[in-house]
């Protein structure tokens, strides 16, 4: 679901366009190359080998994100990643040290980062309004009906 929203977002960035898209489903593939009008690819091999393709967005499920994210820095390809990055700090270090090796540039989508209330938050702990913070956490109560779950059933 959410590569329909990084292929919105491409289409708005100045000097950038939608080159390819990897699916290991090729229907899935199909439709989203169709959508967007670019190449297709149900190898990611093949992708990566793709000059035309400098920048990869990774929009695979949670737990899903180091195996493709480490190949495409190894391709010497730029990594965008969705969040979480990875779900453990082993897989996590794994497309970082990836990244680092192959000089490539490694980014995570973080949407909330910029919220008003994320802003917020972050300005009254610069402020010292907390006093000495040691441990913080919070809990977002988010509503998704069956349907958005259901997206992905064909994983």
């Amino acid at each position: 679901m959410i590569a329909g929203f990084h292929a919105k977002a491409i289409e708005q960035l100045e000097g950038a366009t939608l080159v390819a898209c990897y699916d290991a489903v090729a229907a899935a593939a199909e439709s989203y190359g169709e959508a967007n009008g670019c190449a297709v690819y149900t190898d990611l091999e093949k992708m990566l080998a793709d000059p035309a393709v400098t920048v990869v967005t990774i929009c695979t499920p949670s737990g899903a994100h180091m195996e493709p994210a480490v190949a495409a820095a190894q391709h010497g390809k730029h990594v965008i990643v969705e969040k979480p990055l990875e779900v453990t700090l082993a897989r996590c270090d794994a497309i970082i040290d990836a990244a680092a090796a192959n000089n490539v540039t490694l980014a995570t989508i973080l949407p909330e980062r910029f919220h008003e209330s994320s802003t917020a938050l972050k300005q009254a702990v610069d402020d010292g309004r907390f006093g000495t913070l040691s441990l913080g956490g919070s809990y977002v109560k988010w509503y998704r009906d069956q349907a958005y779950y259901g997206q992905h059933d064909r994983l």
